[in-house]
């Protein structure tokens, strides 16, 4: 096992449409889907926050 490889895998990846994230998020789900959709809801929704940094 190397240090980006985890044995953690969320119960959530069992959920209809999860896709697993890779490198260091491995083991948890990257998106349900459809992630633009997923991430308007997740933006609209009062009192969360987007960091867009990524996006650049």
């Amino acid at each position: 096992m190397t240090s980006t490889e985890s044995s953690y895998r969320s119960v959530l990846l069992s959920r209809p449409g999860a896709v697993e994230a890779e490198g260091l998020d491995e083991g948890v789900a990257g998106h349900y889907g459809d992630p633009v959709p997923e991430q308007r809801a997740w933006r609209a929704e009062p009192g969360t926050w987007t960091s867009l940094s990524a996006a650049w």
